[in-house]
């Protein structure tokens, strides 16, 4: 019959068997987590007349531990429902102004919050609409999608080391 694990012995078995994982020579290609198509419709109102973004959010985090992988402690994974839920409450609470300076914002309060996060990528896709004109008058409120550009923008943030902006803006043809 097998041993139980609250037995000292178990425990120390379970700790030796824990230091030889740490000790092996994994190779972790890509150890990050995170929540993708994050879909966002930001509308701003100024009186009778609305403006509206529509973004989609894809956001990445990296710990400075890998329990998950070796152990499957999962203590110290920042749920991806919480990143979506992060991306709206920011947006209501900041607006967002450009994909730029929201995906700044994202990475900041990634690695201010969570001490054991070391890496926060950020990618922001902006997908443009127009006011809707009627009998040559724009509408106060009512838009439509036109898709003859769509802009990117990735932050990386890095918890003690360099910082990255990359803007994409991609024109469709007809």
């Amino acid at each position: 019959m097998p041993e139980s694990t609250t037995t000292p012995a178990a425990a120390s078995a379970l700790q030796n068997e824990q230091q030889e994982l740490e000790n092996s020579e994994f190779a972790f290609v890509d150890s990050g987590y995170g929540k993708n198509f994050i879909k966002l419709l930001h509308i701003r109102r100024e009186g009778n007349v609305h403006y509206i973004k529509e973004f989609e959010v894809n956001t990445k985090l990296e710990l400075n531990t890998k329990k998950d992988y070796l152990f499957g402690d999962n203590n110290d994974i920042v749920a991806t429902d919480s990143q979506k839920n992060t991306v709206y409450i920011l947006a209501k609470q900041h607006g967002v102004k450009s994909p730029e300076e929201f995906a700044l914002l994202l990475c900041s309060h990634f690695l201010s919050k969570y001490n054991h996060v070391t890496k926060v990528t950020v990618c922001i896709e902006e997908h443009p609409w127009e006011r809707l004109v009627s009998d040559g008058v724009s509408h106060n409120h009512a838009f439509i999608s036109t898709p003859v550009a769509v802009r990117f923008s990735t932050v990386i943030f890095r918890r003690g080391g360099k910082n990255t902006i990359f803007n994409i803006c991609t024109y469709h043809r007809d």
